[in-house]
Formats: C-alpha cells, sequence, structure tokens
C-alpha cells in the first residue's frame, strides 16, 4: 500500500500487474501464476480487441476482483465505446450492483445519473455510495449533501433515497459542468498533480491514479520507441 501511494515511477515500477493481483485477489482459489501473468497483461493494453478485453474482464470477474484497484486500472484505460461493450457484456452476466460498479470504476461521470437511478433496487447501496464518491471527489458535493452521503452509505434506507432525489433533482444544474468528464477523486485522468494534491485523495484513489499513471507513461514510451503499446 505504501508503494502504490508513492509519486515515484521508479518505486511503482517494483509492483508488477501479476503482485498486485494476487495482492488483491479474494478469491479462495486464485490462478496460477502462468495464467494471471498472460490475462492480466491485457488490462492496460487499450489496443486489445473487444473479445481479449472480454476475457480480460471476465478474468477479473472470476477472481472476485469486480471492484478493486486492478479493476479500475483496466476500466479506466478503455475508451468510451470499449467501457461500453464491457457495459453491455456485465449487464448480461452479473448481478446489477456488480455492473453498477463497472460502470462507476470507469470514471466517466455521465454515467452517474443511470446509476443513481438504480439505487433503490439495491439492496445495500453502501459500495455504489463510496465508488460515486471515489469518482467525484468533493464535487459529488454539489449534487448531494455530505452528511446524506455519509448516513447512505452507512445504510440508513431514509437516507439512501434523500441521496437519490437529492441527485437526481441536482443533476441537471451541473450536468454541462460534470458531464463530459472522467474522473478520479473528482480529478481528470491526465490531470497533472504534485504529491500534495495527490495525498488529498484517499488512499484506494491514490493507488488507482498512481497506478493509471505509470501504466500510460509506460504505453507513451513505448510508442516513442516505436514498440507497440
Amino acid at each position: 500500500k505504501v508503494l502504490l501511494q508513492q509519486h515515484s515511477y521508479n518505486l511503482i515500477a517494483l509492483i508488477d500487474l501479476q503482485t498486485l493481483y494476487f495482492a488483491f485477489s479474494t478469491s479462495q482459489n486464485p490462478a496460477d501464476q502462468t495464467l494471471a501473468k498472460s490475462e492480466l497483461m491485457i488490462l492496460v493494453d487499450s489496443q486489445s480487441d473487444i473479445k481479449n478485453l472480454i476475457t480480460g474482464f471476465n478474468f477479473l470477474c472470476q477472481s472476485e476482483l469486480v471492484n478493486s484497484p486492478l479493476m479500475s486500472l483496466f476500466l479506466l484505460s478503455l475508451s468510451w465505446e470499449q467501457v461500453n461493450a464491457i457495459g453491455n457484456h456485465a449487464s448480461r452476466n452479473l448481478p446489477t450492483v456488480d455492473v453498477l460498479q463497472v460502470l462507476l470504476q470507469s470514471g466517466f461521470v455521465k454515467l452517474l445519473p443511470l446509476v443513481n437511478a438504480s439505487l433503490n433496487k439495491i439492496e445495500n447501496p453502501s459500495s455504489l455510495i463510496a465508488l460515486m464518491r471515489r469518482m467525484l471527489g468533493d464535487k459529488l458535493d454539489l449534487l448531494v449533501d455530505f452528511e446524506t452521503q455519509i448516513s447512505a452509505w452507512q445504510g440508513e434506507q431514509q437516507a439512501c433515497a434523500d441521496f437519490k432525489q437529492q441527485l437526481q433533482l441536482n443533476w441537471p444544474k451541473y450536468e454541462e459542468q460534470l458531464a463530459s468528464l472522467r474522473l478520479i477523486a473528482g480529478n481528470a485522468l491526465n490531470a497533472k498533480l504534485n504529491a500534495i494534491e495527490i495525498s488529498a485523495m484517499d488512499c484506494y484513489s491514490q493507488a488507482v491514479f498512481n497506478l493509471h499513471r505509470y501504466y500510460q507513461h509506460l504505453a507513451a514510451k513505448k510508442l516513442n520507441a516505436g514498440v507497440p503499446a
């Protein structure tokens, strides 16, 4: 966790995808190292075709990593069209709560109203509210009172209803400002943040932001060297 929160590529590079997989997997039977290595390389290769991307996505789901830094890293490396394809695949194969978690981890703020509309269909929406906060950071305060966010995250039924209603009412006021954004903890994926700004994020978002920035850095480096990403 300490290495993941560092701001130096030299330190983050000490942790590869395979290590992350075995660190975060909660499955009782995680994949063996050879399989994990071959499947995980898809996660940061945005040039993969949809069939390969779905293979990588299924691997994470089968490894019980639907809501995890690895899933976030995977989805943040994809285009809108690719995320849309993954979302359609997920909707045919996963429970509703898992599908909504996938959509939120993509960072596309325009998906927020869709997720919000389904909050009352989820028995425990706490994970979705946490992911909304991880996506928007303090920008969520524009849409929902902070106290309501906390109470809804804690599972209070009335607070969950209030959360949904407030976001639905306030979204039109901020849609033009927010809908085109793709965010981690309220920050654009390509934002050049300093160490203090990164440290202001929650630990999970710091890890995802730094991993995403690192693998984008590697992809650009390979591209400049004439090597396929």
